[in-house]
């Protein structure tokens, strides 16, 4: 979903899972993750996300990745944002949900001035 932007596989693979969302802008359900990488997508076409690391422990997985809304920034840590996101599984599907974002650029960080503030959600961000 988050590079090839294939939406409806991921709706049809995991669209029925239960997930709570602790990203405050983004709606419970994998339809509401979706629908704002859909938004997302369309303002930004050429996003793109690189998984650098991957560490697991029990029923959660941290994902520490560099995502960029240009094609030109792909592979540039000088530009885009550094991304963390905590996931819950249970029983080996997502179950939760909660990130942190660290812009990079002067852009990045403008952007992120001009967008917050939407609330999807009243789960506890903690």
């Amino acid at each position: 979903m988050m590079n090839e932007h294939d939406f409806q596989s991921t709706l049809a693979r995991f669209g029925n899972v239960p997930y709570m969302q602790h990203k405050r802008a983004i709606p419970d359900g994998m339809p509401g993750l979706v629908g704002y990488v859909q938004q997302l997508v369309k303002r930004f076409p050429d996003y793109g996300f690189d998984v650098k690391r991957i560490i697991a422990s029990g029923d959660f997985v941290v994902l520490h990745s560099h995502a960029t809304l240009k094609a030109a920034h792909s592979g540039d840590e000088s530009k885009g944002f550094i991304v963390t996101d905590a996931f819950r599984l249970k029983d080996r599907q997502l179950a939760e949900h909660w990130d942190a974002l660290q812009p990079i650029d002067f852009a990045t960080r403008f952007l992120f001035l001009l967008t917050g503030g939407t609330v999807g959600n009243k789960n506890p961000v903690f």
